[in-house]
């Protein structure tokens, strides 16, 4: 009924084997594992997030499947530089359901931006504001806000893609 990480990163041909990809608050791998195995073992992902616990789930997670392209950053995303991630280093980055929690989405995205590679990707998946029971109160966000945001941090829109009906999702690139 809601999101399904391996199905809507399956679907996203844009990430490709031997990418490079970050999952900006990666939380416990929800979205890390399909990622890490759509980029193959050539490719590599960053599970970034600023809880430590979190990190250390993930860790487990790799341990008991055997997979060796993951890398668990603990890092502040509001902060520019916080991910300590190299400029341009990215074909694309991940941003689900983590702007609803902060009051500095802009630092976030622009984050986003340092980090990735030009003509790299921008992916946002986040809650609908459309009224529904099923979204939790409090965490919906306006879309036409994000989409402004991205564009005045220098993204352009690439595409808006379906996700389920409680979450939109966005792609841009730099």
């Amino acid at each position: 009924m809601f999101l399904n990480p391996e199905k809507i990163i399956n679907e996203l041909d844009i990430i490709t084997p031997g990418m490079a990809v970050a999952d900006f608050g990666s939380g416990s791998g929800y979205f890390t594992i399909p990622l890490s195995y759509k980029v193959g073992d050539s490719g590599s992902v960053y599970a970034i997030d600023i809880l430590e616990d979190r990190l250390k789930l993930i860790e487990n997670k790799v341990k008991s499947k055997n997979l060796s392209n993951i890398n668990t950053i603990l890092a502040n995303l509001e902060v520019l530089g916080g991910t300590n991630l190299d400029n341009d280093s990215l074909g694309a980055v991940m941003l689900a359901n983590i702007l609803f929690q902060s009051n500095k989405k802009i630092d976030i995205i622009k984050e986003a931006k340092r980090v990735l590679i030009s003509k790299g990707y921008l992916i946002i998946i986040d809650w609908l504001n459309n009224n529904s029971v099923l979204v939790p109160k409090g965490v919906e966000i306006d879309k036409k806000q994000i989409i402004e945001m991205a564009k005045n941090s220098g993204f352009n829109l690439f595409k808006e893609f379906a996700v389920d009906p409680y979450h939109f999702g966005i792609i841009f690139t730099k």
